[in-house]
């Protein structure tokens, strides 16, 4: 005999006495072949004839009321939630408002289907809006339910997991009840409670069906419609749920005793444009119209912008800054504006210039260099690259002017040992090794096959790590679980620390003040990460940050090994430990070789 399938329908309801016998009745029409139905109504303390009509109901509904209206729908539900009975993470459970009903008899019948094809975590159908009665005629029209194209940006794009809307109840577990909460009010959200606790459940939702049919009747008359509530507290909470305090960072306890300043380094995007077509470039997809280089008056306005927010460095970046004809110019300009210049390059170009930018006030380089010669060269797309970047390399060494060095973590994994070695002889002064993670045309592995997986990487991460550190030249991984890089965390710098980092960016905040810098972080980390089911077991997941959306959609968490213990909430926890020259910059590394360049170059004019 085949096992009947747990589907428990909640029905929070509040002043519903005109539609609740629909809502009721389209529940009890249901084709339950192969369903073990239950439909849990939540009146919360109605004042009309709402509960009296819930009562003159049976069949397979238990009804039960709240003694003093809480006013969220959301409380409801979880109310009715918790009347089950040896609830199972495979149960499915569907929230059906109690002024709303269902479509036809097999609605419920679509949906167990649709689980059983997909092995979903969640199904959700399209649905019809009714607005009432217009001379007598209802009136209703599609709704605006749609597939989700990505599911971890579900916070961030137009409303699409709409009405039906149900899911597994294992769920339930990927929702911090912190989440639940509105900080304003210590509360359970009063509207856009569904939000708030769906949002993270697809979010880390690892499968998610669309049925394409209305299942769904959403009333949009009745007074107890969310959108009948005043209009700015539901447009305050929506930006609460989707873009504010919804955080499951958003109750931090800052330790006061160690706070990193934040940085005073900015970018100057130069319009991003370049000569060469590295595997992982993330603007090679760019129209050809949208990639030129800025002209000088558009440059001095972003440079004077950059320092009229109190920075004191600009990194030249967004392109291959040192092919623009006049960039000596845009040097100087930056010097005059009191600024710190570095240029952020792939080193093809830039040997035989060198002695025209330092003149020009160029104060610091840092060098994209992705592994050893066959390796760089492979991902560079370039015959003898390698060599024309360490050319450059060995003049600045030549000349005693400190460079740094950039390499994404790509198909290079196996390679990075080696590369270390060689970073030990050139001697930077920081080596960033920055996780490839996809964002836009990178967002699917079927588009790249450079992809790695973190568990892959760390090995040899670790090896690269211990070669520098035993040579004097300092590390910074970013964008990477720290989970898998235990005992190394210091030289990790996620978002959470890394606008704290003095070789970062500013991203334009203001003021420039400690917390300022953080909220921006919190902000940034939720709409790039998200806290997956193996972060929500770890102690560290507010330092850590999460992990990237892309990777997580692509690749799924299950190479996390989460860290035990109590929690830890202070984002510096680790970087307490990183030397603070790393940390604390307040004039460039090369401030003295400058000034002293400076001062013969007057002496000989």
């Amino acid at each position: 005999m085949t096992q009947k399938v747990p589907f428990y329908i909640i029905s929070p309801t509040y002043n519903a006495s005109k539609y609740i016998n629909a809502c009721i009745l389209s529940v009890n029409d249901q084709d339950t072949k192969g369903i073990e139905l239950k439909h849990i109504v939540v009146d919360d303390a109605s004042t009309d004839k709402t509960w009296e009509k819930i009562q003159s109901h049976n069949g397979n509904m238990e009804a039960y009321r709240q003694q003093s209206n809480s006013g969220s729908p959301l409380s409801s539900f979880l109310y009715g939630i918790s009347k089950i009975k040896n609830l199972e993470d495979e149960d499915i459970i569907g929230w059906l408002d109690g002024d709303d009903w269902l479509l036809g008899t097999k609605a419920l019948q679509e949906i167990v289907t649709a689980y059983k094809k997909s092995t979903a975590d969640m199904v959700y159908s399209q649905h019809l809006t009714y607005f009432g009665q217009r001379n007598g005629v209802p009136v209703a029209a599609i709704g605006i339910s749609s597939p989700l194209k990505d599911p971890t940006t579900a916070r961030y794009g137009k409303v699409a997991y709409s009405h039906f809307r149900t899911f597994k109840a294992k769920m339930l577990k990927n929702v911090p009840d912190e989440l639940l909460i509105e900080p304003a009010t210590g509360k359970i959200w009063q509207t856009c409670g569904d939000s708030a606790l769906f949002i993270p459940m697809l979010e880390t939702a690892r499968k998610i069906s669309f049925i394409n049919r209305p299942l769904y009747m959403y009333n949009r008359e009745t007074d107890g419609s969310e959108d009948k509530k005043p209009d700015y507290l539901s447009k305050m909470n929506t930006v609460r749920v989707r873009d504010g305090d919804l955080r499951l960072n958003s109750k931090m306890k800052w330790h006061n005793k160690y706070r990193l300043p934040p940085t005073r380094r900015f970018k100057a995007d130069v319009g991003r444009t370049c000569d060469l077509s590295c595997e992982f470039c993330y603007y090679s997809h760019m129209e050809k119209k949208d990639r030129r280089f800025l002209t000088f008056d558009e440059i001095e306005t972003v440079l004077r912008m950059g320092a009229n927010r109190g920075n004191v460095f600009c990194d030249f970046s967004g392109g291959e800054p040192t092919i623009i004809p006049n960039f000596s110019e845009w040097l100087l300009l930056a010097r005059k504006l009191g600024l710190f210049p570095c240029v952020i390059t792939h080193g093809q170009k830039i040997e035989p210039k060198l002695e025209e930018f330092w003149d020009a006030g160029l104060e610091d380089i840092l060098f994209s260099i992705h592994g050893s010669e066959d390796i760089h060269n492979k991902i560079t797309n370039t015959k003898n690259g390698f060599s024309k970047v360490n050319k450059a390399i060995e003049k600045c060494n030549a000349n005693k002017f400190r460079f740094r060095t950039n390499t994404v973590l790509t198909s290079n994994t196996e390679d990075l040992p080696k590369l270390a070695k060689y970073f030990s002889e050139i001697k930077p002064l920081i080596s960033n090794f920055i996780n490839f993670n996809p964002y836009n045309e990178w967002s699917s592995l079927e588009k790249q096959d450079f992809q790695g997986r973190d568990s892959e990487i760390a090995p040899f991460l670790k090896e690269t790590i211990d070669i520098l550190a035993s040579n004097g030249v300092m590390i910074n991984v970013r964008y990477f679980p720290m989970c898998l890089l235990k005992g190394y965390e210091k030289h990790v710098c996620n978002i959470p620390q890394v606008m704290h980092d003095g070789y970062e960016w500013d991203y334009s905040i203001l003021p420039k003040e400690f917390f300022s810098y953080l909220e921006y972080a919190k902000w940034l980390s939720a709409k790039t990460n998200i806290y997956t089911p193996k972060c929500l077991e770890c102690s560290i997941k507010l330092v850590c940050g999460g992990l990237n959306r892309g990777y997580y959609k692509n690749i799924g968490d299950k190479e996390l090994k989460p860290y035990s213990g109590e929690e830890i909430d202070d984002p510096f926890y680790f970087r307490v430990n990183v030397p603070s020259k790393q940390l604390n910059t307040y004039v460039g590394h090369n401030y003295w070789w400058c000034k002293e360049r400076y001062a013969r170059l007057r002496n000989k004019t």
